[in-house]
Protein backbone atom coordinates (compact mmCIF):
# COMPACT_ATOMS: atom_id res chain seq x y z
CA UNK A 1 0.00 0.00 0.00
CA UNK A 2 1.04 3.62 -0.55
CA UNK A 3 1.18 4.27 3.18
CA UNK A 4 4.08 1.81 3.61
CA UNK A 5 6.10 2.84 0.56
CA UNK A 6 9.64 4.00 1.24
CA UNK A 7 11.97 6.37 -0.54
CA UNK A 8 13.61 3.34 -2.17
CA UNK A 9 10.24 2.45 -3.71
CA UNK A 10 10.06 5.71 -5.64
CA UNK A 11 13.73 5.62 -6.61
CA UNK A 12 13.36 2.09 -7.97
CA UNK A 13 10.26 2.90 -10.03
CA UNK A 14 11.09 6.42 -11.18
CA UNK A 15 12.77 5.32 -14.41
CA UNK A 16 9.84 3.12 -15.46
CA UNK A 17 6.89 5.18 -14.18
CA UNK A 18 5.47 7.85 -16.46
CA UNK A 19 3.85 11.01 -15.19
CA UNK A 20 0.65 9.88 -16.91
CA UNK A 21 0.71 6.71 -14.78
CA UNK A 22 0.70 8.81 -11.62
CA UNK A 23 -2.22 11.13 -12.41
CA UNK A 24 -4.66 11.87 -15.21
CA UNK A 25 -4.99 15.53 -14.17
CA UNK A 26 -3.21 17.60 -16.81
CA UNK A 27 -2.32 20.45 -14.46
CA UNK A 28 -0.90 18.02 -11.92
CA UNK A 29 1.04 16.25 -14.66
CA UNK A 30 2.67 19.51 -15.65
CA UNK A 31 3.74 20.24 -12.07
CA UNK A 32 5.11 16.74 -11.47
CA UNK A 33 7.03 16.86 -14.73
CA UNK A 34 8.52 20.25 -13.92
CA UNK A 35 9.59 19.11 -10.45
CA UNK A 36 11.00 15.85 -11.76
CA UNK A 37 13.00 17.55 -14.50
CA UNK A 38 13.91 20.52 -12.26
CA UNK A 39 13.50 22.64 -15.38
CA UNK A 40 13.21 26.02 -13.66
CA UNK A 41 9.60 26.52 -14.77
CA UNK A 42 8.16 26.02 -11.29
CA UNK A 43 9.22 28.04 -8.25
CA UNK A 44 5.89 27.83 -6.36
CA UNK A 45 3.96 24.82 -5.05
CA UNK A 46 0.60 25.13 -3.28
CA UNK A 47 -1.03 21.89 -2.16
CA UNK A 48 -4.68 22.93 -2.04
CA UNK A 49 -8.25 21.64 -1.77
CA UNK A 50 -9.67 23.46 -4.78
CA UNK A 51 -9.06 23.13 -8.47
CA UNK A 52 -5.93 24.87 -9.70
CA UNK A 53 -6.30 28.62 -10.08
CA UNK A 54 -2.65 29.65 -10.20
CA UNK A 55 0.50 28.17 -11.64
CA UNK A 56 1.77 25.73 -9.03
CA UNK A 57 -1.59 24.84 -7.41
CA UNK A 58 -1.80 21.08 -6.84
CA UNK A 59 -4.67 18.97 -5.52
CA UNK A 60 -3.55 15.41 -4.72
CA UNK A 61 -6.20 12.79 -5.38
CA UNK A 62 -4.67 9.96 -3.32
CA UNK A 63 -1.67 8.77 -1.32
CA UNK A 64 0.13 7.46 -4.39
CA UNK A 65 0.02 10.86 -6.03
CA UNK A 66 1.14 12.69 -2.90
CA UNK A 67 4.04 10.29 -2.48
CA UNK A 68 5.34 11.06 -5.95
CA UNK A 69 4.81 14.79 -5.44
CA UNK A 70 7.04 14.75 -2.35
CA UNK A 71 9.62 12.54 -4.06
CA UNK A 72 10.02 14.95 -6.96
CA UNK A 73 9.72 18.13 -4.88
CA UNK A 74 12.55 17.27 -2.49
CA UNK A 75 15.04 17.25 -5.39
CA UNK A 76 14.01 20.60 -6.85
CA UNK A 77 16.58 23.38 -6.84
CA UNK A 78 14.03 25.93 -8.04
CA UNK A 79 11.21 25.53 -5.51
CA UNK A 80 11.22 28.69 -3.38
CA UNK A 81 7.56 29.14 -2.38
CA UNK A 82 5.52 26.45 -0.58
CA UNK A 83 1.91 26.74 0.60
CA UNK A 84 -0.46 24.21 2.12
CA UNK A 85 -4.08 24.03 3.18
CA UNK A 86 -6.07 21.23 4.81
CA UNK A 87 -6.75 19.41 1.53
CA UNK A 88 -3.71 17.21 1.95
CA UNK A 89 -5.49 15.32 4.73
CA UNK A 90 -8.67 14.55 2.80
CA UNK A 91 -7.60 11.80 0.43
CA UNK A 92 -4.26 10.60 1.77
CA UNK A 93 -3.08 8.31 4.55
CA UNK A 94 -1.34 9.67 7.64
CA UNK A 95 1.85 7.78 6.77
CA UNK A 96 1.97 9.33 3.32
CA UNK A 97 1.29 12.80 4.71
CA UNK A 98 4.11 12.34 7.23
CA UNK A 99 6.48 11.25 4.48
CA UNK A 100 5.45 14.20 2.32
CA UNK A 101 6.36 16.63 5.10
CA UNK A 102 9.70 14.89 5.51
CA UNK A 103 10.32 15.31 1.78
CA UNK A 104 9.37 19.00 1.87
CA UNK A 105 11.71 19.37 4.84
CA UNK A 106 14.52 18.30 2.51
CA UNK A 107 13.76 21.07 0.00
CA UNK A 108 16.77 23.26 0.62
CA UNK A 109 15.73 26.26 -1.47
CA UNK A 110 12.32 27.16 0.02
CA UNK A 111 12.26 30.78 1.24
CA UNK A 112 8.53 31.46 1.55
CA UNK A 113 6.10 29.22 3.42
CA UNK A 114 2.36 29.59 4.01
CA UNK A 115 -0.16 27.48 5.94
CA UNK A 116 -3.75 28.33 5.03
CA UNK A 117 -7.06 27.56 6.79
CA UNK A 118 -7.85 25.69 10.00
CA UNK A 119 -5.70 22.56 10.29
CA UNK A 120 -6.40 21.41 13.82
CA UNK A 121 -5.39 18.87 15.03
CA UNK A 122 -2.67 18.71 12.37
CA UNK A 123 -0.89 22.04 12.89
CA UNK A 124 1.56 20.78 15.53
CA UNK A 125 2.32 17.77 13.35
CA UNK A 126 2.96 20.03 10.36
CA UNK A 127 5.13 22.43 12.34
CA UNK A 128 7.12 19.55 13.82
CA UNK A 129 7.81 18.05 10.39
CA UNK A 130 8.64 21.37 8.73
CA UNK A 131 10.59 22.94 11.61
CA UNK A 132 14.01 21.69 10.42
CA UNK A 133 13.37 23.18 6.98
CA UNK A 134 12.04 26.43 8.46
CA UNK A 135 15.20 26.83 10.52
CA UNK A 136 17.74 25.50 8.02
CA UNK A 137 16.52 27.19 4.85
CA UNK A 138 16.65 30.76 6.12
CA UNK A 139 12.93 31.24 5.50
CA UNK A 140 12.23 34.91 4.74
CA UNK A 141 8.41 34.85 4.60
CA UNK A 142 6.12 32.84 6.89
CA UNK A 143 2.33 33.11 6.87
CA UNK A 144 -0.39 31.35 8.87
CA UNK A 145 -3.73 32.51 7.50
CA UNK A 146 -7.06 31.55 9.06
CA UNK A 147 -5.33 28.96 11.25
CA UNK A 148 -6.70 28.55 14.76
CA UNK A 149 -3.81 28.56 17.24
CA UNK A 150 -4.26 26.83 20.57
CA UNK A 151 -1.66 26.77 23.35
CA UNK A 152 0.27 23.76 22.04
CA UNK A 153 0.30 25.03 18.45
CA UNK A 154 1.47 28.51 19.46
CA UNK A 155 4.09 27.09 21.82
CA UNK A 156 5.69 25.06 19.07
CA UNK A 157 5.40 27.85 16.51
CA UNK A 158 7.06 30.53 18.61
CA UNK A 159 9.73 28.09 19.76
CA UNK A 160 10.57 27.54 16.10
CA UNK A 161 10.61 31.28 15.43
CA UNK A 162 13.46 31.67 17.91
CA UNK A 163 15.82 30.16 15.33
CA UNK A 164 14.51 31.94 12.23
CA UNK A 165 17.02 34.75 11.89
CA UNK A 166 16.27 35.68 8.27
CA UNK A 167 12.54 36.33 8.64
CA UNK A 168 11.52 39.46 6.73
CA UNK A 169 7.77 38.91 6.87
CA UNK A 170 5.64 37.17 9.50
CA UNK A 171 1.86 36.98 9.29
CA UNK A 172 -0.31 35.13 11.83
CA UNK A 173 -3.99 35.84 11.39
CA UNK A 174 -7.52 34.59 11.74
CA UNK A 175 -9.55 37.40 10.28
CA UNK A 176 -13.01 36.71 11.67
CA UNK A 177 -12.07 38.20 15.05
CA UNK A 178 -12.20 34.97 17.11
CA UNK A 179 -9.14 33.80 19.00
CA UNK A 180 -8.10 31.08 21.40
CA UNK A 181 -5.01 32.75 22.87
CA UNK A 182 -4.79 35.49 25.47
CA UNK A 183 -2.71 38.51 26.32
CA UNK A 184 -0.60 36.84 29.02
CA UNK A 185 0.32 33.91 26.77
CA UNK A 186 1.25 36.18 23.89
CA UNK A 187 3.41 38.34 26.18
CA UNK A 188 5.48 35.24 26.95
CA UNK A 189 5.84 34.21 23.31
CA UNK A 190 6.51 37.56 21.62
CA UNK A 191 10.14 37.77 22.85
CA UNK A 192 10.75 34.69 20.65
CA UNK A 193 10.75 37.11 17.71
CA UNK A 194 13.93 38.78 18.95
CA UNK A 195 16.21 36.81 16.61
CA UNK A 196 14.17 37.69 13.53
CA UNK A 197 13.25 41.25 14.38
CA UNK A 198 16.44 42.91 13.13
CA UNK A 199 15.59 42.14 9.48
CA UNK A 200 11.79 42.02 9.71
CA UNK A 201 9.99 44.36 7.32
CA UNK A 202 6.36 43.23 7.73
CA UNK A 203 4.65 41.96 10.88
CA UNK A 204 0.98 40.96 11.13
CA UNK A 205 -0.49 39.56 14.36
CA UNK A 206 -4.26 39.35 14.01
CA UNK A 207 -6.88 37.84 16.33
CA UNK A 208 -4.36 36.79 18.97
CA UNK A 209 -5.83 38.55 22.01
CA UNK A 210 -3.14 41.24 22.24
CA UNK A 211 -3.59 43.67 25.14
CA UNK A 212 -1.32 45.59 27.50
CA UNK A 213 1.07 42.75 28.40
CA UNK A 214 1.72 41.62 24.85
CA UNK A 215 1.87 45.21 23.58
CA UNK A 216 4.50 45.94 26.23
CA UNK A 217 6.49 42.94 24.99
CA UNK A 218 6.16 44.19 21.41
CA UNK A 219 7.15 47.70 22.43
CA UNK A 220 10.37 46.32 23.90
CA UNK A 221 11.23 44.73 20.53
CA UNK A 222 10.46 47.71 18.31
CA UNK A 223 13.75 49.57 18.98
CA UNK A 224 15.54 46.59 17.39
CA UNK A 225 13.24 46.52 14.34
CA UNK A 226 14.95 49.20 12.29
CA UNK A 227 13.78 47.61 9.03
CA UNK A 228 10.07 47.46 9.93
CA UNK A 229 7.91 48.97 7.16
CA UNK A 230 4.45 47.60 7.89
CA UNK A 231 2.73 46.64 11.16
CA UNK A 232 -0.78 45.14 11.32
CA UNK A 233 -2.38 44.33 14.68
CA UNK A 234 -6.09 44.27 13.92
CA UNK A 235 -8.84 42.16 15.54
CA UNK A 236 -7.14 42.22 18.95
CA UNK A 237 -7.99 43.84 22.31
CA UNK A 238 -5.75 46.88 21.94
CA UNK A 239 -6.99 49.91 23.90
CA UNK A 240 -5.68 53.43 24.56
CA UNK A 241 -3.11 52.25 27.12
CA UNK A 242 -1.79 49.73 24.60
CA UNK A 243 -1.50 52.44 21.95
CA UNK A 244 0.64 54.54 24.29
CA UNK A 245 3.04 51.63 24.83
CA UNK A 246 3.18 50.79 21.13
CA UNK A 247 3.77 54.36 19.99
CA UNK A 248 6.60 54.77 22.48
CA UNK A 249 8.42 51.77 21.02
CA UNK A 250 7.62 52.61 17.41
CA UNK A 251 9.44 55.95 17.58
CA UNK A 252 12.61 53.96 16.86
CA UNK A 253 11.15 52.41 13.68
CA UNK A 254 12.25 55.11 11.27
CA UNK A 255 11.09 53.28 8.13
CA UNK A 256 7.56 52.43 9.29
CA UNK A 257 5.02 53.69 6.74
CA UNK A 258 1.95 51.54 7.48
CA UNK A 259 0.27 50.94 10.85
CA UNK A 260 -3.08 49.10 10.93
CA UNK A 261 -4.90 48.89 14.27
CA UNK A 262 -8.43 48.41 12.93
CA UNK A 263 -11.05 46.40 14.85
CA UNK A 264 -9.62 47.03 18.31
CA UNK A 265 -10.82 48.96 21.40
CA UNK A 266 -9.14 52.28 20.70
CA UNK A 267 -10.91 55.46 21.81
CA UNK A 268 -10.38 59.13 21.05
CA UNK A 269 -7.35 59.41 23.35
CA UNK A 270 -5.66 56.53 21.58
CA UNK A 271 -6.42 57.97 18.16
CA UNK A 272 -4.86 61.28 19.21
CA UNK A 273 -1.58 59.47 19.94
CA UNK A 274 -1.37 57.93 16.48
Amino acid sequence: MASSKTTDYYVALEATTSIEDITVNLDNQKILRSLRDDDGDLSRLCVCCKEAHEHGDYRPENSEELGWLGHFAKKSTNLEDFALDQAIFENCSKQTVDRFFEDIGRCSHIKRMALIHDMRPHLVQIAHKLAPSMKKNNITHLSLKDCFLGISEANFLFDTLRDMKSLEELSISYDNGDYLLNDVDMAEWIPSLAAACTVMRTLKLSSLGLNINSCTALGALFPRMASLHKLTLHWNSIDDDCVEVLVRGLTECKHLHSLDLDFNLIGDDGLDML
